[in-house]
């Protein structure tokens, strides 16, 4: 127990010795990242593109609060896009995860009885970037391991991870049925799903009056349904 005890809080660490532990951050803050983002991205797919389903946005099916994507137009077939955005998925997700974040993050505890110091410079930065097949999350989180005894020291200011998630790939479906939808007012799914070669499977409910649309990759079980609001 001396030798364990002396090693730990005694003997100054080398930059080896730091720059194990600054990899068992990196590995807590990456796992911490991934655990937090899960139920933020499956719940934007569910709920049409929004985290945030005001009054009168949405269709609620199945427990689900399903925003509208495409508002009615009296007397007429064809609806009105809401105009979703790619960037204001990606906002309303860097606010849920940081959010989350919180709750997760414990850097400084890396550095109680221990013979360096955990210095944290500014508080966390994330930007999410929703591409084709995957997210990705970067966290900007500068976090300095520093000796008590001596200037050594090691550094790390990024970290980064991929969320298997096609929640661009499947807004890009979803808009070719939101141009149909506004110019016709009716989406034919079979034609679409043959002529993709059934990359996509494409699922049409209609609660009175509106309709539901789930999309999804054949390959893939990650989910995005919006609503189309119909007119009584």
């Amino acid at each position: 127990i001396a030798l364990y005890a002396r090693q730990r809080f005694f003997i100054p660490p080398t930059p080896e010795d730091l720059s194990i532990e600054l990899d068992s951050i990196k590995q807590h803050i990456s796992n911490c990242l991934l655990d937090v983002s899960d139920d933020p991205v499956k719940t934007i797919g569910l709920q049409g593109g929004y985290l945030a389903t005001p009054p009168g946005t949405y269709r609620l099916y199945n427990d689900s609060q399903i925003s509208y994507l495409c508002y009615d137009i009296p007397d007429q077939l064809p609806c009105y896009n809401r105009l979703l955005l790619v960037r204001d998925m990606e906002k309303q997700l860097e606010e849920a995860i940081k959010f989350k974040l919180q709750g997760c993050l414990d850097v400084k505890s890396f550095g109680r009885f221990r013979n360096f110091d955990v210095i944290l410079t500014k508080d966390p930065k994330l930007d999410i970037e929703i591409r084709t097949n995957n997210i990705l999350a970067n966290l900007d989180y500068p976090v300095i391991l520093k000796s008590k005894k001596g200037d050594v020291q090691v550094s790390s200011d990024t970290y980064n991870v991929v969320l298997d998630y096609p929640l661009g790939e499947l807004y890009d479906v979803t808009q070719e049925i939101l141009n149909v939808e506004t110019q016709l007012g009716i989406f034919d799914a079979l034609p679409y799903m043959i002529f993709k070669r059934g990359k996509y499977k494409i699922y049409t409910l209609k609660p009175y009056p509106d309709k539901i649309y789930i999309v999804k990759r054949d390959d893939h079980p990650y989910v995005f349904q919006f609503a189309v609001q119909g007119e009584p």
